[in-house]
């Protein structure tokens, strides 16, 4: 039986028995839908503001050049309103990317092991990019160069003649190789990368994107670079902050099965690979292997490759939270507050009353990622906030 007929079938059987309700259920009934879409209506007007925290001539002067700012609101599409639907959207592709080319560019990271840049363009045109500004995106853990929320991102920055690229972390890459001296630092390897760029582009500056992880380490970065002037700017897009706690809340949740799966697929893969280096990182593979939360996960690998004595050290280590007061570059940050992987309590409310050059926008709903906006034509409400902070800073503020 076809799903067509299965689904006539079906109709036809409600229809039969809705016929033979009393009276009075069907009226009920008939008063139960228009009463539900009130309720839901009212509700959706409720989550539809997001808050715009600023403070200082620079972010100010930012802010006012953002027109999606200046609304307040953001019409989350209405049939993905809560936050797992939200955070789905993130892996469906909003923009069509059939004209979209991956050029991989493999070079040595300092500490040993391989640093992989994507530069991107199109097939079918030639593009005039923007000569003063590049932009880097680093994606979150696991995530692949062609994911649909990174790719949607650049093909529009694209074309607004952004010349765009993926940098794709070591943790990412399908081939992970760990470095030959020392232990694993985020920071180092994205200043590899960074490096590297401004000498293949002399004259132009770098704007850094992170999602999630890749957040944390882009605020990391600008944190222990506060002076680079060939970093323009730099945007965390659900941004953790604080990964003991964020690993805390997703404990036990269907969001850390989730993420836990594909980490343990990959480190299956990795399994030979890994017995040949657990002498120097001390690694028990079946502990990695066994691990039943991301929480013992990181415990088991992260800790170990990193060099940190224990979990409490590695988390108070690389939670980018406490160096937030340390970037001096401008600073776009963007989170949801119902976001299913990012404890709330870690979100930096007061940051911008310290630093003028942070720009804090937190969005009653959005999920983890998503941001997808959309009545009958779904799209990434995200990347226009991100493109008119890009416009933004490439025009000459008014201080």
């Amino acid at each position: 039986m076809s799903q067509k007929v299965k689904l006539q079938l079906l109709l036809k059987v409600l229809r039969y028995a809705i016929s033979h309700f009393p009276f009075r259920t069907k009226r009920l009934l008939s008063m139960a839908f228009p009463m539900a879409m009130i309720a839901y209506l009212v509700h959706y007007r409720k989550v539809l503001h997001f808050k715009v925290l600023y403070k200082g001539a620079l972010s100010t002067s930012i802010a006012m050049r953002m027109p999606v700012l200046n609304t307040k609101k953001f019409y989350a599409s209405p049939y993905f309103l809560h936050k797992y639907s939200q955070s789905y959207l993130c892996t469906k592709r909003m923009v069509n990317n059939r004209d979209l080319v991956h050029e991989s560019e493999v070079f040595d990271f300092s500490s040993g092991g391989k640093c992989i840049l994507e530069w991107l363009s199109f097939k079918s045109r030639t593009i005039e990019y923007n000569p003063e500004l590049i932009v880097l995106i680093v994606p979150g853990t696991n995530t692949a160069a062609n994911a649909p929320y990174v790719e949607d991102l650049a093909i529009d920055l694209m074309k607004l003649n952004y010349k765009t690229l993926i940098y794709m972390p070591r943790v990412n890459q399908k081939n992970f190789i760990a470095p030959t001296e020392g232990f694993l630092n985020f920071e180092t390897d994205l200043h590899d990368a960074v490096v590297h760029v401004r000498e293949k582009c002399p004259n132009t500056r770098l704007v850094l994107i992170g999602y999630s992880m890749g957040a944390n380490t882009v605020v990391n970065y600008l944190a222990k670079y506060p002076n680079d002037t060939s970093i323009a700017a730099g945007i965390s897009i659900s941004n953790p902050f604080d990964l003991g706690k964020t690993s805390k809340k997703l404990y036990g949740t269907v969001a850390d099965s989730f993420l836990l799966k594909g980490i343990l697929e990959k480190a299956r893969v990795h399994r030979e690979y890994f017995d040949s280096i657990k002498e120097k990182f001390l690694f028990d593979i079946e502990e990695i292997l066994s691990a039943k939360t991301s929480l013992e996960f990181e415990r088991a690998f992260n800790v170990k490759i990193m060099g940190y004595r224990d979990a409490n050290a590695y988390y108070e280590g690389i939670s980018s939270l406490k160096n937030l007061s340390k970037v001096n570059h401008p600073l776009l940050i963007l989170n949801a507050i119902d976001d299913p992987f990012i404890d709330q309590s870690s979100l930096p409310i007061n940051i911008t009353n310290e630093k003028p050059n942070i720009l804090l926008v937190l969005t009653q709903k959005g999920g983890h990622l998503g941001w997808v906006s959309g009545f009958f034509r779904l799209k990434r409400w995200s990347s226009r906030v991100v493109i008119e902070f890009l416009s933004a800073i490439n025009t000459p503020l008014d201080m």
